[in-house]
């Protein structure tokens, strides 16, 4: 499989020219493939939203070189390709609204990379009904609910027409509800072709993704898939990774006897095991 983005020994520090300067990402690599889902969990301070900046040009390398599309970030002339092709949507989505309607708000970058307005129009369309946001168009986004913004943040960068999108906690001020809908939107989306990066501190989110990036201290702890990550006791604790709930259930129910394929990480596997075992004991 392609790789959509690589990234080659990257470390960026901040303010390198200070009495402090703050090193946040150590020598870090690895490549996303097309239409891969990749979670990027870790402590706080760990570096996973400098990494997820990195990944679009929005920070540059202070050593390492980080390519996108081919496209090496370094090339200033290549950053509005960049950002287009890898699209971002923040913890809080209301700090990207320029406009004061929907509609305005998700025409708002193409228009300005001068897309022809039928083009703009069929875009606009399009990222709306992908990400199924129930709202007029007309309305202000600042009184859309918390998950109505975050559909929004993702139709307008939808409408640029990316081939990768990155979550940086972008449901982390979601209810439970507003979070499973953004998930299933971006779901969805991968199921289409689109390559997704989710920095989360929600594991359940992560047990979702293709591989698991941990990263402790700005290295990478582990990259695998989320069913080895997860197995691994020592290293969720030193991450402080929790587990997700159906798997600590899972393991609590072994611990009492009761015979369940390893490893479960969902609530709906979790179901269909101990409705399986208790078929099997009838």
């Amino acid at each position: 499989m392609a790789s959509l983005i690589r990234i080659e020994n990257l470390r960026y520090t901040y303010n390198p020219e200070s009495a402090l300067p703050i090193p946040a990402l150590n020598g870090i690599s690895f490549a996303l493939a097309e239409g891969e889902h990749l979670a990027v969990v870790g402590r706080n301070g760990s570096g996973k939203s400098t990494l997820a900046k990195c990944l679009n040009a929005l920070l540059i390398p202070s050593d390492g070189d980080v390519w996108a599309l081919e496209r090496n970030t370094r090339d200033r002339a290549a950053w509005a390709d960049i950002r287009s092709a890898v699209g971002m949507v923040f913890q809080n989505p209301e700090n990207q609204f320029v406009t004061t309607s929907i509609e305005e708000e998700v025409a708002f970058g193409p228009e300005n990379l001068g897309v022809p307005r039928a083009e703009l129009r069929r875009r606009v369309d399009t990222a709306l009904e992908r990400v199924a946001l129930d709202a007029p168009r007309s309305r202000d986004p600042r009184y859309l609910s918390a998950g109505q913004k975050a559909k929004l943040a993702i139709a307008a960068a939808l409408a640029m027409e990316p081939r990768c999108l990155i979550l940086d906690e972008a449901t982390a001020m979601l209810d439970p509800l507003a979070r499973q809908q953004v998930m299933e939107t971006v779901g969805a989306l991968q199921a289409q072709g689109m390559a997704l990066v989710n920095v989360t501190h929600f594991m359940e989110e992560a047990a979702l993704a293709d591989r698991v990036l941990v990263l402790a201290e700005g290295a990478i702890a582990a990259l695998d898939t989320p069913q080895a990550i997860f197995a691994q006791e020592a290293l969720c604790q030193a991450a402080g990774l929790q587990v997700p709930l159906a798997a600590r259930l899972a393991r609590g129910l072994a611990a009492r006897g009761l015979e369940l394929p390893t490893p479960i990480l969902s609530q709906d596997a979790l179901v269909q095991a101990v409705l399986a075992c208790r078929e099997g004991a009838e």
